[in-house]
């Protein structure tokens, strides 16, 4: 493999991500996605439009996109402080296992420390022990005394 460039995603990148976005939806087993191109106006409204609601960086291996990382800015954490969210660390199974998530998770951290965050926050599925291990390979740990809610607004 040609080494791995993490970079934030550009205007060049929405298809691509759109693409990838379908290859999340099968990797949790969703068997009915949006049309490409709804995918690639949701990339380009949440991702890459002024004020988006997310930060994606994609990995970067000769010149194709094989994975992304999106999270957000909340606040406040501890303090008054900001922190950031992780939603998704994503690499294509044929480049998985090559460093790129790490490389992914590494680029999140800094980049949110980089924009005053004092702590990064995410879930993993409990059926995706693959995931929790990962993570714990990098060093991270349960949150204790956290439960996490959802309210579906549509």
């Amino acid at each position: 493999m040609s080494a791995c460039t993490v970079r934030p995603a550009g205007p060049a990148d929405a298809l691509r991500l759109a693409e990838l976005i379908e290859a999340v939806e099968a990797y949790y087993g969703t068997s009915e996605v949006s049309p490409l191109s709804a995918r690639v106006a949701d990339v380009e409204r949440h991702v890459l439009a002024p004020g988006a609601a997310a930060s994606v960086l994609v990995a970067d291996v000769d010149g194709t996109v094989v994975g992304f990382a999106s999270y957000s800015m909340l606040w406040p954490a501890a303090e008054a402080a900001a922190s950031a969210f992780l939603k998704e660390v994503f690499v294509e199974e044929a480049h998985r296992g090559l460093g790129i998530g790490r490389a992914l998770f590494g680029a999140v951290s800094s980049d949110a420390q980089r924009r005053g965050a004092t702590r990064l926050d995410w879930t993993v599925d409990a059926s995706n022990p693959s995931a929790a291990a990962f993570y714990e390979a990098l060093g991270s740990s349960v949150a204790e005394g956290k439960v996490y809610y959802r309210r579906s607004l549509g």
